[in-house]
């Protein structure tokens, strides 16, 4: 007999918060970064989405984030104290 979650509301929810995040994710490199490029080959396509990610990651301005970027977020929390 396969197994229900415990909860099946709650991990129906997060499950669809995650997709949500992960396809506005895939939606955003694809209009910033692959439609904007014509790439001769596989691997400058790779080098080009890379650094697309790279920048994404820290450099770019995110709406839950308060339009920070997350270099600038963590900059924002306090340093913590051993």
């Amino acid at each position: 007999m396969p197994r229900l979650p415990a909860a099946p509301g709650v991990h129906n929810s997060l499950y669809a918060r995650a997709k949500r995040i992960v396809e506005r994710f895939f939606r955003s490199l694809k209009e910033e970064c692959v439609w904007q490029h014509t790439f001769g080959d596989f691997a400058e396509a790779r080098t080009a989405i890379t650094k697309w990610i790279r920048w994404y990651n820290a450099e770019r301005p995110h709406q839950a984030l308060g339009y920070r970027s997350p270099r600038e977020f963590r900059g924002l929390r306090p340093k913590l104290v051993a």
